[in-house]
């Protein structure tokens, strides 16, 4: 079939409901890609530094280097300066959501700089969360600018919601598997919830049901973070066993089998933490993997 030069770009330029079932999709295929496209370019704009959400990413990066190194008051200057890129960011900003982070990001910065006057010790996992911090916003901004096409209806009141529960989804990542901090990790857990809630009001009925399998994961692995929630895992219930089991053979031996005794319990228990975390790894990026899912989707 002979097409006119410009019979694709007819079709594009035409209101995409007026277009032929074939060549709509075609036209929505590429209105997508061509935005994807714009929005990885912005993305790699930020990460050249041009723009002070990246520069401060950066500056904490760099924060965390001189922290590191024993340098406290040259990272307490970058974390000024990170901090009043932030609150500059915000005007730039397309999210909402984005620039209530940013500015909440900022005034946690300003916290952390204050603490590193009169504590300069152990403040290492701090920085590394602002710094994951920066990259989720980052990541907003930029899944703002992928998905911004969506016009004022049903699905684009389901998405917005959506991309700020996969935000502090992102969030939660750090806490559950670098810093180890439960309560924050429940926190953003909480938040993501939350958002999940309010994107399943608006949801069409096949997208509310697939909200609502996801909603119940992501109250799972909030749960998971209580003390002893794996309990019910058959391997770690039999770690668990074997544990107490030689509790009770250390009281009975001699003190250097009782050394030996103490090790293999504390080996014993590690397996059983390991256990745990990689299958509340695996359940997040389970979630995580939900969450894409349905955003892609509408």
């Amino acid at each position: 079939m002979n097409h006119r030069p410009n019979d694709f770009a007819n079709v594009l330029h035409r209101p995409i409901e007026s277009a032929p079932p074939l060549r709509r999709s075609i036209a929505s295929a590429v209105l997508c890609v061509l935005l994807s496209v714009i929005a990885v370019q912005a993305y790699s704009v930020e990460a050249g530094g041009s723009v002070p959400l990246e520069q401060a990413r950066t500056k904490l990066a760099t924060a965390a280097e001189r922290y590191g190194a024993g340098d406290i008051e040259s990272a307490r200057q970058l974390l000024r300066e990170a901090s009043d890129l932030l609150q500059r960011a915000g005007a730039s900003m397309t999210s909402a959501k984005a620039r209530e982070q940013a500015a909440e990001l900022s005034s946690e910065i300003h916290s952390l700089n204050e603490r590193l006057e009169h504590d300069s010790q152990g403040q290492e996992g701090n920085l590394s969360r602002l710094w994951h911090k920066a990259s989720a916003i980052i990541k907003r901004e930029a899944e703002e600018l992928i998905h911004g096409y969506v016009e004022l209806s049903v699905a684009e009141r389901t998405l917005k919601p959506l991309l700020d529960a996969k935000m502090h989804l992102y969030l939660a990542e750090h806490d559950l598997f670098v810093a180890h901090d439960v309560d924050k990790a429940r926190h953003e857990l909480d938040k993501a919830s939350k958002y999940l809630a309010t994107a399943e009001q608006s949801a069409p009925g096949p997208v509310r049901a697939e909200i609502d399998a996801l909603q119940t994961d992501v109250q799972a692995l909030a749960a998971e973070t209580k003390e002893g929630a794996w309990g019910r895992d058959s391997v770690i219930q039999s770690l668990n066993a074997a544990s107490t089991a030689l509790t009770e053979a250390a009281k009975l031996a001699s003190p250097p089998v009782r050394l030996q005794i103490e090790s293999i319990r504390s080996d014993v228990h590690a397996v059983g933490t390991d256990i745990a975390r990689r299958n509340q790894r695996a359940d997040y990026e389970r979630a995580m993997m939900s969450l894409e899912s349905i955003i892609n989707a509408l």
